[in-house]
């Protein structure tokens, strides 16, 4: 005989000879409270909060391990950029590199202030991640400042200033993403002029690094879905691009 259910018997039989018990002696709101409470006692009905509970606590648990399994892909997607800047194969802009760093640094500030911080765990996570290409690349990558850069960059203080007018930081958010595209389409220029001297497992580990944050959210919003879906499609079409314009040369 299973004991965990003679156990659970046993409880259940002197719970109701007490609630009967109470119900015989108190007035009749007492009994109708105490009637509640023998019917919330019922076997059957603890099973389903115990089981609505329990998935609950999966649901939570998996989540958390989707979001802390972004931040690792898109922090080591880096690895092999930073090999290749090492071996001198790939020869990193530091300008628009530093300017990636300062726009996911304002998109993470901005969904901290609008409390979506799953969101931000992941933005942080990408900031790191441009963050070490920048201070690797000091030394072996190349600067290049040119007046789109510093329109970037500016056009990035511009959000800020916006978001703390209107205070929403949907709009900083939004501003990073436009600044953030237009800031991308040198590197698809020179990733489709010298395809050899970018990484592209690198950009299409950050987007499939994106593509799982978008599991670990609890709730989705405009605010929430916005970077990491950017993120996503703008490194899978830059690790594409690569990728085409390898084969194109190789023909040539």
């Amino acid at each position: 005989m299973d004991l965990c259910k003679v156990s659970s018997g046993r409880v259940e039989h002197t719970l109701y000879e007490l609630l009967n018990h109470l119900l015989v002696e108190y007035s009749d709101e007492a009994k109708s409270i105490l009637d509640d409470l023998r019917k919330a006692c019922s076997s059957k009905t603890m099973m389903v909060q115990i089981e609505n509970l329990v998935y609950m606590c999966d649901i939570i648990e998996m989540k958390d391990i989707l979001l802390l399994l972004s931040a690792v892909i898109t922090i080591s997607a880096v690895i092999p950029y930073i090999r290749d800047i090492l071996k001198g194969k790939t020869k990193p802009n530091i300008v628009s590199w530093l300017t990636w760093t300062l726009l996911t640094g304002l998109a993470t500030a901005a969904l901290i202030s609008a409390n979506e911080y799953r969101a931000a765990f992941f933005t942080g996570a990408a900031g790191i991640a441009t963050a070490l290409v920048v201070i690797l690349g000091l030394r072996h990558g190349y600067v290049k400042y040119t007046k789109f850069d510093v329109m970037c960059q500016l056009a990035a203080v511009v959000g800020l200033i916006l978001w703390q007018i209107f205070n929403t930081p949907l709009i900083a958010v939004y501003a990073a993403l436009t600044i953030d595209l237009i800031g991308a389409l040198p590197t698809f220029k020179h990733s489709w002029q010298k395809p050899f001297e970018e990484t592209w497992t690198t950009f299409a580990w950050s987007g499939f690094g994106a593509l799982i944050a978008l599991f670990a959210f609890e709730s989705y919003s405009w605010t929430n879905l916005s970077y990491p879906v950017y993120i996503m499609l703008v490194n899978i079409l830059m690790s594409a691009t690569i990728l085409t314009a390898r084969q194109r040369t190789q023909k040539q």
